[in-house]
């Protein structure tokens, strides 16, 4: 019987250790992982020389370690990567994504306002964006500017349209422009309603009697 087996045998190392039978004698190591004499090994906390990636978090367990990629980055924990969350549409409708370091951004689209997940159309027209004499069509995400009926321009500036350089009114009348309208007037010696304009009969020569001497 070899005496240095018998030694091994009966397990003298401590836990989390090897055991080696040498002649007559036997060595204890402590496994990978732990450090100690042999009959008391305790864990290294790998952690403590960061051994994982940028982007990383280690977890140190009995004897070994993991690394995970934090939240935003992909990888094996060694080499972690940025994920592109805005590949994956994480925004709300009306709303931009804007792809950081290991998270994004949202913000709502001009004509929008909300807080990038949820955006809901601003009514401009509420702050009188238009011009004197026009109307504000507000719209999905925008607005728009009408000059009113009678005037001309881009909805920011309108400008009185001269409706009497068209001759709109009827034979012996006569037209009055006025702020974004007109006026028909039938000339003195006639009467109507300024489009239609006839002899007045207190002025036509048929309604006069003529008068008889003896």
């Amino acid at each position: 019987m070899i005496v240095g087996v018998i030694d091994c045998l009966s397990s003298p190392c401590g836990n989390n250790a090897t055991c080696n039978n040498t002649e007559g004698s036997f060595n204890c190591f402590c496994k990978q992982g732990f450090v100690g004499d042999g009959f008391n090994c305790s864990d290294v906390n790998e952690c403590l020389s960061s051994p994982c990636g940028n982007n990383a978090t280690c977890n140190n367990t009995e004897g070994s370690f993991n690394c995970f990629c934090k939240q935003g980055f992909v990888g094996d924990g060694f080499n972690c990567s940025d994920v592109n969350e805005c590949l994956s549409s994480s925004c709300g409708n009306n709303a931009t994504c804007n792809n950081t370091e290991g998270s994004f951004n949202c913000f709502c689209k001009q004509g929008f306002e909300g807080e990038g997940l949820n955006c809901s159309d601003v009514n401009e027209c509420l702050s009188s964006p238009c011009g004197n004499n026009a109307t504000c069509n507000n719209t999905e995400g925008s607005f728009n500017c009408f000059c009113k009926q009678g005037f001309l321009g881009d909805g920011l500036n309108c400008s009185d349209v001269n409706e009497c350089l068209s001759s709109p009114c009827g034979n012996n009348a006569t037209c009055n422009n006025t702020e974004g309208s007109f006026n028909c007037f039938c000339k003195q010696g006639f009467e109507g309603d300024g489009l239609n304009c006839s002899v007045s009969v207190y002025t036509h020569p048929s309604s006069f009697k003529k008068l008889h001497f003896p």
